[in-house]
């Protein structure tokens, strides 16, 4: 017998995020290649006063901190603190469009998919979305 597969876009217009952050590509970018050097996944967490992202490995930590009022923090939007896990080859690949636009944004939610945004006005705009590393941490 053949096996019918069907191939489904998946509903990424339904996706609701929780948290938004707006920051500087080039610090990102720095901070994604710092956390490559120690681990293979990295935190990422947003709550009323910043955002953070940290990676931890056997011997050593990594962690940006951007807090409100700085000038690499370009905005944040979150309620409730959030957090999640991503992988960082995926993280690594997506980041390579820094170069074309000054910010990113990130938007996601308490272990929630990630969308990573580059806006150059009225020129281009990029988005990736990115599933989670589900860990039992």
């Amino acid at each position: 017998p053949l096996l019918e597969i069907k191939l489904e876009n998946p509903p990424i217009e339904q996706l609701k995020f929780s948290g938004k952050v707006e920051v500087s590509s080039a610090v990102l970018e720095e901070g994604i290649a710092d956390a490559d050097v120690v681990s293979d996944s990295v935190f990422l967490e947003a709550g009323k006063d910043g955002f953070k992202l940290s990676a931890k490995g056997d011997v050593s930590t990594v962690e940006l901190e951007l807090k409100k009022g700085q000038p690499s923090l370009l905005s944040i939007e979150v309620e409730n603190p959030i957090r999640a896990q991503y992988a960082l080859d995926y993280l690594k690949k997506m980041i390579k469009l820094a170069k074309l636009a000054p910010q990113a944004v990130l938007e996601w939610g308490q272990d929630y998919p990630l969308r990573l945004s580059f806006r150059l006005k009225d020129k281009l705009a990029i988005s990736f979305i990115l599933a989670p590393r589900i860990s039992e941490e």
